[in-house]
């Protein structure tokens, strides 16, 4: 991978922290800085995650390949003919936390209801959607934002709404935010936007309680 994709990937597997194995996510870290060329933090993030249980035979070899590959670097500095070969680590597998992967699947499973009910043009199943204190961006009341919602989901003859580069992150134990491009179609408008929801537990579900449009 290029050092554009493993700063994606950093700042991916940095935002699973406390959602996998503490084990696993130190170690695929330091196998991120390693790739990343920051070999002394990669080193600390193994150490750390000697810290846990099993498979401490998979970080340590980790970590002696990386101390070797460092030593040989050194010599190729010394000697310029001298060619180091790339460092190639070992990925451990990586699971969800139980009820994390369920309040993932249980906002993605929300976001999907909300897709559909706006898409059937449900007005009143869309506005569930949302807390009963949602305000918009625009700074309008909720009584008025519902207003003027009812009007815009059902004066279209048709719309269809699709959604794609979905992203799901926790944001606290009870707020999840959601970015996703929304890809909105009806006979009056066409447009693609990227959106962002926050998602709050209310009760026994998740409702959205903020919608920014990104770009």
């Amino acid at each position: 991978m290029t050092q554009r994709k493993w700063a994606e990937a950093e700042q991916v597997w940095r935002s699973l922290q406390g959602q996998v194995d503490p084990q696993i996510w130190h170690y695929n870290l330091g196998v991120i800085l390693a790739q990343r060329g920051q070999r002394a933090q990669a080193a600390v993030e193994f150490e750390k995650a000697l810290q846990f249980r099993e498979p401490e035979r998979t970080i340590w070899q980790a970590l002696r390949q990386l101390r070797a590959h460092e030593a040989r670097a050194a010599y190729a500095v010394l000697f310029k003919d001298q060619a180091v070969e790339p460092l190639r680590l070992s990925w451990l597998p990586a699971t969800l936390n139980g009820q994390v992967a369920d309040t993932l699947q249980a906002v993605r499973q929300a976001l999907e209801g909300w897709r559909r009910a706006w898409m059937a043009q449900a007005v009143d199943a869309y506005l569930a959607a949302y807390a009963p204190d949602f305000r918009p961006a625009s700074g309008l009341s909720h009584q008025a934002w519902v207003a003027q919602r009812r009007v815009r989901v059902t004066r279209p003859k048709f719309i269809d709404i699709q959604l794609s580069d979905i992203t799901i992150e926790p944001l606290t134990q009870t707020r999840v935010a959601t970015t996703f491009r929304q890809h909105y179609r009806s006979d009056r408008i066409a447009d693609v936007v990227t959106k962002r929801l926050v998602w709050e537990k209310r009760g026994d579900g998740w409702v959205i309680v903020k919608e920014v449009i990104l770009q």
